[in-house]
């Protein structure tokens, strides 16, 4: 199952999906420094760390992303995103 969600800022774009087992209420916000998007979700019990995933075309498998992050708790900046582009996101938790 997929969920998905958007959030907009700095004149960059997000968008979020994520994959069993998923965290909840995911959410993607402009970071306080230009050029930044962050991402944070509730934590999942059973989890160990989450990956992260960005792509720039919406894609429906993992293999159209390339991960950006491995990291063991929420939240996750992205400091690499540019102002009026879009930028698709997979964050799926492993244990």
């Amino acid at each position: 199952m997929t969920y998905g969600g958007q959030a907009y800022g700095n004149a960059a774009y997000g968008s979020i999906a994520f994959s069993f087992p998923p965290p909840t209420n995911v959410r993607i916000t402009d970071a306080s420094t230009e050029g930044e998007l962050t991402l944070d979700w509730d934590e999942t019990n059973t989890a160990v760390g989450y990956y992260v995933y960005r792509a720039q075309v919406s894609g429906s498998t993992i293999a159209d992303y390339t991960q950006v992050a491995d990291v063991t708790t929420p939240p996750y900046t992205d400091t690499t995103v540019e102002d009026g582009e879009k930028y698709y996101y997979r964050v799926s938790a492993y244990d």
